[in-house]
């Protein structure tokens, strides 16, 4: 099924040969090292403190947040992160023609970064990428950084660089509200890694490599991993 992707105001992203993804976890902070792979960008989740960590390496790239359905008002503090690297596009895991609830938080989040960011609907069909992996009828992505790589993925560049996706062996460099032990994650990373290979598997055509503090995911055909 042909999806048409959004065209985001600081790079459209169909004309890129390399895409970065930057999650949370740990080997985010390999950033500097191997900075010239990411100058287009998708950034996951609340960055402000991983900002202060890999922001200077960013300088001049191009950056989409990818946040999921929810998203609190901007507090000062990001809006001048949103000023500082020049952020203004961020692209949710709504499709507002769905339902009433999902055009509400649509709706919702747009008027609270009004002034600072474009705010984008997920493509209506987006989902059906997952259709050959989930066999439970759920189409949803089992993370927000791997809707982040799926997402960098259809674009098809020949490139795609990933950091911070450690699949719960490594602590996130942005702290979160709560905190679940890497123990109590093993089944659900194990479900995120088998997801990843398929996105790698599934999109043959383009190079893969992955800067983690994971030690279980091992290189592979067009996936190239690189531990940090």
């Amino acid at each position: 099924m042909d999806i048409k992707l959004n065209k985001y105001s600081c790079c459209d992203f169909y004309n890129v040969d390399s895409i970065g993804v930057l999650c949370r976890g740990k080997s985010l902070g390999c950033i500097g090292k191997y900075k010239e792979n990411f100058k287009n960008n998708f950034v996951v989740g609340q960055h402000y403190k991983s900002f202060q960590i890999m922001g200077e390496h960013l300088m001049g790239s191009n950056i989409v947040k990818i946040h999921g359905s929810t998203f609190n008002k901007p507090s000062r503090g990001y809006k001048k992160q949103y000023e500082k690297w020049n952020i203004r596009d961020m692209q949710t895991y709504l499709t507002p023609s769905l339902s009433d609830r999902k055009a509400y938080k649509f709706k919702k989040i747009t008027k609270r970064n009004k002034g600072y960011l474009q705010v984008y609907p997920l493509p209506e069909n987006f989902k059906t990428r997952n259709e050959g992996y989930n066999a439970n009828g759920k189409l949803n992505h089992p993370t927000i950084g791997l809707f982040a790589v799926d997402l960098a993925a259809a674009y098809k560049p020949k490139e795609v660089h990933i950091a911070g996706l450690d699949f719960y062996q490594a602590p996130y460099l942005a702290i979160e509200k709560m905190h679940i032990s890497v123990a109590s994650n093993k089944k659900r990373a194990e479900g995120m890694m088998n997801y990843f290979k398929y996105i790698c598997k599934k999109e043959k055509d383009i190079k893969f490599y992955l800067y983690t503090c994971c030690r279980t995911i091992k290189s592979h055909k067009n996936l190239k991993v690189i531990e940090v």
